[in-house]
């Protein structure tokens, strides 16, 4: 072979080389374009987001820790002021607002210094844990009056819960053992899946088409399925599945599930108000979509989860009829309210704004005004 024709030789395979690396390319570019979600980076930022976070486990409280994970309960020695109890999830304990804008110390300032507000809430709380918090409180100090703020992710993590408890249906407790072994098997799993994208395994898992066609390990692959852990880790990462259910499907066996549970664990806290006569007031946190028409085309504006509190309904159907129960109109509240949008942060959030905790703020202070200065 001449020389010539071993130049010809290299310079077809260069350019077949350069064909090939072309489309490579180009179809990277679009799978990229297409399927962001689907890049190396959006993969490890998933895995970020899902890692489990809690402080630390609490055989009461299920999580707890500093900050905005502690629970500050009265001292039994604070005198004979008035006191209010308010309980709730991130949306009581004030996600994403400065803590002099959130409703509870809003409150404060409005009832005065003659009347100490006592706000008992944390991150992904739930009807189980909020029992335990009333018990708690109530056995140290006395109350005019305690408010539960119940969230649409609270039958989801009720249900999820029920794996952390020492006994269901027999103890008010969390096996912390058992909530700190997931904790490592977690971690380990987790560890595992980000080696393996990062080190050499992972070197094809950079082309968003590679991951498109063969699907990275998740959580749930890469966790032992025999594993005792595996349902409550199941459910954890459906929980937005499980508030669609609830809200969409009421006649769902699972959404029956979750819906007895909740109940069962406010019933709970009713019998112990009504015991020590302390009056009881509920709210159903409203999200956006139940108070303003969406915004996304791919919402359908006749679904009845974007028009209706379900879970505000639940509570004012069973709780219409025993004395000292009060459940308050936060939906309608926020539907009254000139801008709506402007009750909830930004950024598809579902959290209150500023002027989300200055509505609940006024709301809860018209309703609890006869009931302190009553002197209950």
């Amino acid at each position: 072979m001449g020389i010539s024709a071993s130049r010809e030789v290299v310079y077809r395979a260069v350019t077949a080389l350069a064909v090939v690396v072309g489309v490579i390319v180009s179809c990277e570019h679009v799978a990229r374009w297409l399927h962001p979600e689907a890049t190396r980076a959006a993969i490890l930022e998933r895995i970020e987001r899902e890692r489990y976070r809690w402080k630390q486990p609490d055989v009461d409280f299920h999580h707890v820790g500093n900050g905005i994970y502690s629970l500050r309960f009265p001292s039994g020695e604070d005198g004979p002021q008035r006191r209010v109890m308010i309980v709730g999830d991130s949306f009581a304990m004030g996600h994403g607002v400065g803590e002099q804008e959130r409703f509870g110390a809003l409150l404060q300032r409005s009832l005065g210094d003659s009347t100490t507000v006592d706000v008992l809430a944390a991150s992904s709380y739930s009807p189980v844990v909020y029992r335990n918090i009333v018990d708690r409180a109530l056995d140290t100090a006395r109350y005019a009056a305690v408010a539960v703020f119940v969230d649409q992710t609270d039958p989801a993590d009720d249900l999820i819960y029920r794996h952390d408890l020492v006994a269901e249906g027999e103890s008010r407790r969390f096996d912390v053992e058992l909530m700190q072994d997931r904790d490592r098997i977690l971690a380990r799993t987790y560890d595992g899946i980000e080696s393996d994208l990062r080190g050499w395994k992972g070197l094809a898992r950079r082309l968003a088409m590679v991951n498109l066609v063969v699907p990275p390990p998740t959580i749930l692959t890469a966790f032992p399925p025999d594993n005792r852990h595996y349902p409550y880790v199941e459910l954890s990462l459906a929980r937005w599945e499980l508030v669609r259910v609830f809200n969409r499907e009421p006649d769902h066996e699972v959404t029956v599930s979750m819906e007895s549970r909740i109940m069962r664990h406010m019933d709970e806290i009713v019998e112990r108000c009504r015991r020590e006569g302390v009056p009881l007031l509920l709210a159903a946190n409203p999200w956006r979509l139940h108070v303003t028409p969406p915004t996304d085309p791919g919402q359908d504006p006749g679904d009845p989860v974007l028009v209706a509190n379900r879970l505000e309904r639940l509570l004012e159907v069973r709780y219409a009829e025993p004395p000292e129960i009060y459940v308050i109109p936060l939906t309608e509240a926020f539907r009254r309210h000139p801008a709506p949008n402007d009750l909830y942060l930004g950024g598809g959030e579902i959290h209150w704004s500023r002027e989300g905790h200055a509505e609940v703020e006024r709301t809860l202070r018209d309703a609890l005004r006869p009931l302190v200065a009553s002197g209950r």
